[in-house]
């Protein structure tokens, strides 16, 4: 059974501009990865893109869909429609296969999901296409408990043949990581040790490198003076957030990162009442506004996101928004503007199970 989720121009919702916000923040969100004390970041965040969405696919009895891009003119009209990518789903509603494509429609990405008999993700196999021939990337996992993970291994295999890689996760009774181990070759390549306050609250993360000697320091004892953090030191980096609540409801959350050489990069973080949405706003060395997102739900259910760009020295760069909602299989509509024209927007195909 097909099903063909369409509508008008209008109704058409936002992707690219949350797409671009992960890109945009990647270098954050690896930094954070580091500072939170998370090595097995990819796979949680793995993890949990391929089943965030499960539960609402198996209660909709989703097979598959194929996902479009329609390009429109600057009067409007539709220039061209490229299919993007496909999906595969299990009947619990758990991702199998992955295609993408690239803008002339070429296979540019392939990935396969393997599960256990506790719904665990428990392998990955990710193919990429370029100019350069075919990469393929194999992760495998094996957990401590039901959700955390202790080993993950894999390959990549490209032009210059196959390489093997495996990290180790150690945790303590409070089940926080305390190591990550890496390997290459089946040698030990590197060690990163995590050490926690009585609260639970993170101390400090040492970085071994090479020759295993102490190559990185992340430390937490914040100042609370004219800035978040303390004094600067050798081969020391250090991490600070606080947050605080504003009068009108919203919730603001600070984090300041300090490199070995006292430069203070800035993100600040507002999350609106009601959940209505967020800004994040991030700052450089100099204390500029180097970019800022905003998004918001209105009551209608529609979420709008603008996204601003300025330059090292503060100047406005670009800014473009996107508006996105539910279709009528529950997931995302998006539609991509820039100066108020639509520019882009999305629509789904699908195959259901019943």
């Amino acid at each position: 059974m097909q099903f063909f989720v369409a509508s008008s121009v209008k109704e058409y919702r936002m992707k690219n501009l949350f797409l671009l916000l992960a890109l945009a923040t990647g270098i954050t969100l690896r930094a954070q990865s580091e500072f939170d004390g998370k090595p097995n970041s990819y796979h949680n965040r793995l993890v949990s893109t391929v089943n965030a969405q499960s539960e609402h696919i198996r209660e909709a009895g989703i097979r598959s869909y194929s996902e479009f891009r329609d390009d429109f003119g600057t009067t409007g009209e539709l220039k061209k429609r490229v299919l993007i990518q496909t999906r595969e789903f299990n009947e619990q509603g758990q991702l199998l296969h992955q295609t993408n494509f690239n803008k002339k429609g070429k296979k540019e990405r392939e990935c396969t999901y393997a599960y256990d008999d506790k719904q665990r993700l428990i392998s990955t196999s990710v193919s990429s296409y370029n100019l350069f021939g075919t990469r393929r990337y194999n992760h495998y996992f094996a957990y401590h408990n039901d959700s955390l993970v202790a080993v993950m291994w894999g390959t990549k295999t490209d032009q210059n043949g196959e390489k093997e890689w495996m990290y180790r996760f150690f945790y303590d009774k409070q089940n926080r990581v305390i190591e990550e181990r890496s390997y290459r070759k089946g040698k030990l390549y590197g060690r990163i040790t995590f050490a926690y306050y009585e609260d639970g609250s993170k101390k400090e993360v040492n970085y071994y490198r090479d020759s295993l000697k102490l190559q990185k320091t992340f430390r937490y004892d914040c100042g609370i003076e004219e800035s978040l953090l303390s004094k600067k030191q050798k081969d020391t980096l250090t991490f600070c957030s606080r947050a605080e609540e504003l009068p009108d409801g919203s919730t603001r959350t600070i984090m300041e990162t300090r490199d070995e050489k006292g430069r203070i990069i800035r993100i600040v973080h507002t999350s609106l009442k009601d959940g209505r949405g967020h800004i994040m706003e991030k700052y450089n060395a100099k204390n500029h506004l180097i970019y800022r997102f905003e998004t918001n739900l209105d009551d209608d259910g529609v979420r709008t996101l603008i996204y601003t760009r300025y330059s090292q020295r503060g100047k406005l760069r670009r800014k473009v928004s996107g508006r996105s909602r539910k279709d009528a299989m529950g997931l995302t509509l998006t539609e991509n503007l820039e100066n108020d024209k639509v520019v882009s927007s999305y629509f789904k195909v699908y195959t259901l199970y019943k």
